[in-house]
């Protein structure tokens, strides 16, 4: 007899788990209570037990790294741009005192070192700045014998040149770990969603002739639950007859 297709049980063979939305702090903990149960009946289920603690050690590791990566970002980020915004507070101040004279007694000089004008610092992104500054800073490095305290100026922008190349640095690769963090999480999240579904799988296999008895070993009140209507709600009356 050929097997017709039927909407009414697709549903039922897939991973289920997987199409939920679920914290990870509450997969942990579902995971943990599975875990749990199932070492309670000893040897009987330690199949499953050999798959999922090994997942969900790897879990709560890879949650404790990416917690890590991702506050570390937060500090590298706000390093660079308190930088950014020393560069540009130098920038304001450098042109009242170095260049503004220049601007108009001397344009083509003052064209080495603002080739797209004043705004090009003022109004520059932090991804710009990593440019504009340097080139800023190896242009004087070249031409400071023509700046007013070219000197001075020099060796108060390296330093700041160099702090704000830093700053980018350890952000770049900060993001680089937190990427790779979150990247593995993602696996590791699946890998220990698909074990779970399997210990489901096996219980069930188990508990045939009495399901509900699967239910111990899951706390899935940690799930999203679709809403229920309001109990409470009172129907409203039918209408009464025309006349009435």
């Amino acid at each position: 007899m050929a097997k017709l297709p039927s909407k009414l049980f697709s549903s039922k063979f897939r991973n289920w788990l997987l199409y939920l939305v679920v914290s990870r702090q509450n997969l942990k903990s579902i995971a943990g209570y599975t875990l749990q149960a199932l070492r309670q009946d000893g040897e009987r289920f330690q199949a499953q037990l050999d798959r999922l603690q090994p997942l969900y050690d790897g879990f709560d590791t890879g949650l404790t790294i990416q917690a890590g990566a991702s506050a570390g970002r937060g500090s590298q980020t706000l390093q660079a741009d308190t930088v950014f915004d020393l560069i540009k507070l130098f920038m304001r101040r450098a042109y009242r005192k170095h260049f503004a004279a220049l601007e108009e007694d001397n344009p083509a000089l003052f064209k080495e070192f603002f080739p797209a004008g004043r705004s090009e610092y003022s109004g520059a992104s932090r991804q710009g700045m990593g440019t504009t500054f340097p080139r800023f800073v190896a242009t004087l490095g070249e031409r400071q014998a023509e700046v007013p305290d070219g000197a001075a100026l020099l060796a108060a922008a390296q330093p700041l040149a160099e702090q704000y190349a830093r700053a980018r640095e350890a952000q770049d690769a900060r993001k680089k770990q937190v990427k790779s963090a979150s990247a593995d999480l993602n696996a590791d999240e699946t890998d220990l969603l698909v074990e779970l579904f399997g210990a489901y799988a096996a219980l069930l296999a188990f508990y045939y002739k009495t399901p509900e008895r699967v239910e111990t070993y899951f706390d899935f009140s940690l799930l999203p639950h679709p809403p229920r209507p309001d109990a409470d709600a009172t129907p409203a009356p039918a209408p009464g007859p025309a006349g009435a």
